[in-house]
């Protein structure tokens, strides 16, 4: 059987792949994930993310590989669906704060629940492509559905190269994340301060005192980033707050963030396990709006504005978009959220995302992102990602 748009379909071929449609649609129902309190099924998956990202830069040595890009922007779009299934199908059921702990049989069920969240993704663009008449679909066996996309062999190699599909030799079109900081004496001998008041707090877990100073220090660095990545003045408008007030808290989020990374990191390597029950940070809505606000120096109405706009949406007009988009996941019916770490530079993620996430024309302008907000879009599109760690820095 050839392959046919959706307007060229018999009904029988149109009922037999819409039932296909919704077996897909429906693969979340099985998980062992959604069974567990929800906050707690969040707070797995989002570990799990974390685990996901560090057995990359294990396996690849380092970081600054297209590998690790690659898992940060698959890996945020998975953990969406993921926890959009939590969120609406999962238990309503919320457990305390000191269920949050790793294990061995929440590993397999995240880690399941991850794998398949993925594999979904596929169905996400196919089938809506296909109901629009945008690809043909081919039932090649009864459980198997072969889709090809118009425009001739020409076309998907287009395609294919804007998805990131490019031949072994040449332009790759894929940016290798640097690392903002600089590995120097003085870095590592902060670093090394801060590692030493970090004591244990259970199995994979640790805790330390807030290291504002080293914060402080290495905002500059991340501003100097992120600036290149607007092009609208600070001055601009985006009802509660302006796009400098924005670039503060997002560059004090930067800080924060990467230094709790990289103790993460240095603490694994200490004890010989990376620290899964510490790797995420958990905190009430107002501490986080209070930490960002002495950080940046701004007001907490705006910061609070700011936050809300980062954080998953779980209900109203907006829609979750991505974990780099949304940053921070609620985690029950109050104001507790989860911040999930910021794992890599705004800019580098930006350019590599796949097409449904940039301009119709391919082109990154985050700054006009943040003016669909204003607009009434509901979405703040700029928090795409963030921080790398601080280089491949050694404590001192």
């Amino acid at each position: 059987m050839a392959a046919l748009l959706k307007s060229d379909s018999s009904a029988e071929l149109v009922r037999q792949l819409t039932a296909l449609e919704d077996l897909a649609d429906n693969c979340f129902r099985g998980l062992q994930l959604i069974r567990i309190p929800r906050n707690r099924a969040s707070w797995a998956a989002l570990t799990r993310l974390v685990q996901l990202i560090e057995l990359t830069i294990e396996k690849f040595g380092t970081p600054y590989t297209r590998e690790f890009v690659a898992t940060i922007i698959n890996a945020g779009r998975s953990g969406s669906f993921l926890l959009g299934w939590i969120r609406k199908y999962g238990s309503a059921s919320l457990a305390l704060q000191s269920r949050f702990r790793w294990s061995a049989a929440l590993e397999r069920s995240a880690a399941e629940a991850f794998d398949l969240a993925h594999n979904y993704e596929v169905f996400t663009g196919c089938f809506p492509a296909w109901h629009r008449d945008r690809a043909a679909a081919e039932l090649v066996a009864p459980r198997t559905v072969r889709f090809t996309w118009l425009g001739g062999a020409f076309g998907r190699r287009v395609s294919a190269y804007q998805k990131g599909f490019r031949p072994a030799s040449g332009e790759t079109g894929t940016a290798i994340p640097s690392s903002p900081v600089p590995d120097t004496p003085a870095t590592r001998d902060r670093l090394a301060r801060i590692l030493e008041t970090c004591r244990p707090s259970g199995p994979r877990a640790f805790i330390y005192p807030e290291p504002r100073a080293y914060y402080e220090y290495l905002m500059p660095f991340y501003e100097r980033g992120l600036a290149s990545v607007f092009r609208r003045e600070d001055s601009l408008d985006l009802g509660k707050y302006t796009l400098g007030t924005f670039k503060s808290v997002y560059v004090a989020l930067l800080g924060l963030c990467a230094t709790h990374e990289i103790l993460c990191h240095w603490w694994g390597k200490g004890r010989g396990k990376y620290p899964l029950n510490s790797a995420v940070i958990v905190r009430e809505n107002a501490n986080w709006v209070d930490a960002l606000s002495r950080l940046s120096g701004l007001h907490t109405d705006g910061v609070e504005a700011i936050v809300d706009d980062l954080t998953f949406p779980v209900g109203g007009p907006r829609k979750p978009q991505d974990l780099l988009i949304h940053p921070f996941i609620p985690l029950d019916v109050g104001s507790r959220l989860l911040g999930l770490r910021l794992l890599e530079e705004v800019k580098v993620l930006w350019r590599n995302l796949p097409a449904r996430h940039q301009g119709e024309h391919g082109d990154a302008d985050l700054d006009e992102g943040l003016r669909y907000r204003r607009k009434g879009h509901g979405l703040l599109a700029t928090a795409l990602g963030s921080v790398r760690r601080p280089g491949a820095i050694r404590p001192a």
